[in-house]
């Protein structure tokens, strides 16, 4: 059977349980030392076309910043917001490489079991962007962000390609 709240004592142990519940319930606790983050969206093309599910990383000069991590994955419309540490909208201000890297993997036996001890599965895997913009070292996209929304002209990877990478 259910109590009443007949008492001022139990109607506000109640409503101060209720609110404590909410208060704790989707916020995300920052870090200590977070930077100031701020807003920074890319949109990556490929011959011209949007493309999607492009991994991109944010790769600080200052080594300072290399522990909050930066990046995204392009959508449909081939934007990226840059979120840092994979939860926290936007990046610290400084200046960086940016590296672009997409890659599928194909089922080269069909038919064949995974769970099949007696027989091995190969897979052949395939790089859909240029491979000098998943290196730093070889990256020609570098950004700028300070305070405020930084934007920068849309990142065009090129034509597209398919490389076969070697299978392991």
């Amino acid at each position: 059977m259910i109590q009443p709240l007949d008492s001022p004592f139990k109607l506000f142990f109640v409503v101060g349980m209720l609110a404590s519940m909410v208060s704790g319930c989707g916020g995300v606790v920052q870090p200590d030392g977070l930077p100031e983050l701020h807003p920074f969206e890319l949109s990556v093309s490929q011959g011209g076309t949007p493309v999607e599910g492009v991994s991109v990383q944010l790769v600080p000069e200052d080594r300072a910043n290399s522990r909050w991590a930066c990046g995204g994955a392009t959508d449909a419309e081939g934007k990226v917001v840059v979120k840092t540490l994979g939860k926290f909208e936007g990046a610290p201000a400084g200046n960086y490489k940016v590296t672009f890297y997409k890659a599928i993997v194909e089922d080269m036996s069909p038919g064949v079991s995974a769970d099949d001890p007696s027989a091995s599965k190969v897979y052949d895997s395939y790089l859909l962007v240029d491979p000098k913009f998943g290196s730093i070292a070889t990256t020609p996209v570098e950004v700028s962000i300070a305070g405020g929304e930084t934007t920068v002209p849309p990142i065009e990877l090129g034509s597209a390609v398919r490389i076969k990478q070697k299978n392991m």
